[in-house]
């Protein structure tokens, strides 16, 4: 009998929260761990709806960066993007690079942007070019040529460390690696070109 009264109890609590209004299950939602995010965008679809629209990214947003709202837009090669991609950009760089000032965004999107280049693309442009223009969004955005090489540096470390470990990145890294080997092709017999 208790069992009835518990799976009774579920369904109207499931029901009832069910029919929250999406600017209520917006609030709860932000107030969750982001690494839960995924799984609870998985239970229903309004909910999935929800995290694709951009309603619940510019309150995330605004909950978690407050300073976000006073953000100005920047120059450069790499765009600021909606409120999900700014939310993914403040998250990484307050994350992944510990930073909490001026620059933590640009970062993030400089990380973002470099990630997909080498992920999402069969054939991404040279280092060189994508270092390049690495460079060239932290001068644009008022950074000396050290700090902006150093900055580089340290997005190309951090998304070579996170990069999943299949096939894919061991050719982009085997690739990455023989661009940077200007002597290997002039060895007779160079193993790697073989």
């Amino acid at each position: 009998m208790t069992d009835n009264r518990d799976s009774d109890t579920l369904t109207l609590v499931g029901n009832s929260f069910g029919r929250l209004p999406d600017h209520l299950l917006i609030e709860i939602f932000i107030r969750l761990p982001v690494s839960e995010w995924a799984q609870i965008s998985c239970v229903k679809k309004q909910w999935a709806s929800l995290f694709l629209g951009e309603c619940l990214w510019q309150a995330a947003l605004m909950r978690t960066f407050p300073s976000a709202s006073q953000a100005k837009r920047w120059p450069g090669p790499i765009p600021q993007g909606l409120s999900k991609r700014r939310f993914a950009a403040l998250y990484v760089g307050k994350h992944i690079f510990a930073l909490d000032n001026d620059i933590d965004e640009i970062v993030g999107h400089t990380y973002l942007f470099l990630k997909e280049q080498l992920e999402l693309s069969n054939m991404p442009p040279p280092s060189g070019i994508l270092h390049g223009t690495i460079i060239d969004q932290f001068i644009t955005c008022g950074k000396s040529r050290d700090v902006a090489h150093e900055l580089a540096s340290q997005i190309w470390l951090a998304v070579l460390d996170n990069l999943e470990e299949n096939q894919h990145t061991f050719l982009l890294l085997k690739r990455l690696a023989l661009e940077g080997d200007v002597s290997c092709h002039s060895a007779p017999f160079c193993v790697y070109c073989i």
